[in-house]
């Protein structure tokens, strides 16, 4: 598979979101983890920005508290006691 020459792979995250710049949203980065490639949309940083969400986000392993299928979520266990997978959120919400 050839490597992405735009893709940032060693980014430096300022330690508040405040400090993140706009021009964030013209690169193009690379999961540490799976290595593939995503943005950062500017509609997404603003609502960072608004929430004043802490940087970095983690992504974790849990279960899905229904089916228990694995799903990946940025709620831990002591911040949410479970968490559903897309199927079964969207069948508890309809």
């Amino acid at each position: 598979m050839p490597q992405c020459l735009q893709c940032q792979r060693n980014f430096e995250i300022p330690d508040s979101i405040e400090d993140v710049d706009n021009q964030i949203t013209n690169k193009i980065f690379a999961c540490t983890d799976c290595n593939k490639n995503y943005k950062i949309m500017l509609t997404e940083l603003n609502f960072y920005k608004k929430m004043n969400l802490r940087n970095p986000i983690y992504i974790l392993d849990r279960n899905c508290g229904k089916c228990n299928s694995q799903i990946k979520t940025t709620y831990t266990e002591t911040s949410a006691s479970f968490v559903y997978c897309q199927k079964c959120y969207s069948e508890t919400v309809d």
